[in-house]
């Protein structure tokens, strides 16, 4: 169940991201728009929900997890606001992955 949260809190720190990004190109201003502000509401949550993770996982291996979120903000950005993955930044992604998975093998599963 905490890695459950675990992800939950990565997914909604992305989908902030992501929402914050889309609405500050809104007519109107950003404050008026609707998803800058569950944007807000997004991290909001995914913050309370970070608080009952690190209570139940080391630091030194939740943390490095939400390094998933720049890989998943690239790749949403590609598919949500056409933006380019360049050879460089799918290098980075890869060894973000994979950087993760090594850190990840090094602790007992639970």
């Amino acid at each position: 169940m905490t890695w459950f949260f675990l992800f939950l809190s990565l997914g909604l720190g992305v989908a902030g991201q992501l929402l914050l990004k889309k609405g500050v190109g809104a007519p109107g201003g950003m404050w008026q728009s609707p998803a800058v502000w569950v944007g807000f509401g997004a991290y909001g949550i995914g913050s309370l929900i970070w608080l009952a993770v690190l209570s139940r996982l080391p630091l030194n291996l939740a943390y490095p997890v939400l390094a998933l979120g720049y890989v998943l903000v690239v790749v949403a950005s590609r598919f949500l606001f056409g933006e380019r993955i360049t050879w460089s930044k799918a290098i980075g992604c890869t060894l973000i992955v994979v950087g993760v998975w090594i850190l990840a093998m090094g602790f007992p599963a639970k």
